[in-house]
């Protein structure tokens, strides 16, 4: 059986630049994700970090006031604090 080779033409500089383009292509997506990523990861420390300081708040507030603190209420505050939660309920 005789091996497909490419021959030195045209093609070969045609698929050079389609792989080059391929490759270039690739490196944008990738720049692309990491910057996705970045946002993802700062929009969900933001959500954790608010949620879990009206909890907290919540908790301590009730203790500081002198009035029983609830953990079941303090995490319903955190959980209602969330964004579209306020309008919703």
């Amino acid at each position: 059986m005789e091996r497909c080779r490419l021959r030195h033409t045209e093609d070969t500089g045609t698929i050079k630049a389609l792989i080059r383009e391929a490759t270039q292509a690739g490196e944008a997506a990738y720049r692309g994700s990491m910057v996705m990523r970045k946002r993802v990861a700062r929009v969900g420390a933001n959500l954790a970090l608010e949620s879990s300081g009206e909890g907290a708040g919540e908790y301590l507030g009730s203790k500081a006031a002198g009035v029983e603190a609830s953990f079941t209420e303090a995490a319903l505050e955190a959980l209602m604090s969330m964004p579209g939660c306020q309008s919703v309920l």
